[in-house]
């Protein structure tokens, strides 16, 4: 199980442990790395469950806030859907997803590496992207409820 980072953080900054390093404002280039790891799925388990039983969903909304286009969420929901449904590939979209997200936050990997991230771990793919694109919005700055 997932540690709560906005929790922990506070925890620190009460004990006198100063600011940890993702509490600073993020370049808009991006921190370098997933600010969540692949499986730390049950750190929102709300979006867990969205993400387990309906992909299609948080998958248009990540690909619409990391095109910079939040309104087209509707369309890449019902893309992935039809993609997924007709020929079992939706882990192809979610594979370029994802490489666009490493991309805007400057994190290292290979498009090979999020082939095989998405084809195994589709799930798990979506979701360790929108948390990051959660924890760090459109604009590269934290969002209010992961601020200290």
């Amino acid at each position: 199980f997932c540690l709560n980072r906005a929790h922990f953080s506070t925890q620190i900054i009460m004990q006198g442990g100063g600011a940890p390093p993702h509490a600073a404002h993020p370049a808009a280039g991006g921190s370098g790395q997933w600010n969540y790891g692949l499986f730390s799925c049950f750190g929102d388990i709300s979006q867990c469950c969205l993400t387990f039983w309906c992909p299609c969903v948080p998958y248009g909304r990540n690909t619409a806030n990391v095109n910079g286009k939040d309104g087209d969420w509707v369309m890449w929901t019902v893309i992935f859907l039809a993609l997924e449904l007709l020929t079992g590939c939706g882990f192809v979209l979610e594979m370029l997803t994802r490489s666009n997200v490493r991309e805007k936050y400057n994190i290292p990997g290979s498009i090979v590496k999020d082939c095989c991230v998405a084809f195994w771990c589709t799930c798990c793919s979506i979701q360790q992207s929108a948390r990051q694109l959660g924890f760090q919005g459109c604009d590269g700055k934290p969002t209010p409820n992961h601020m200290v």
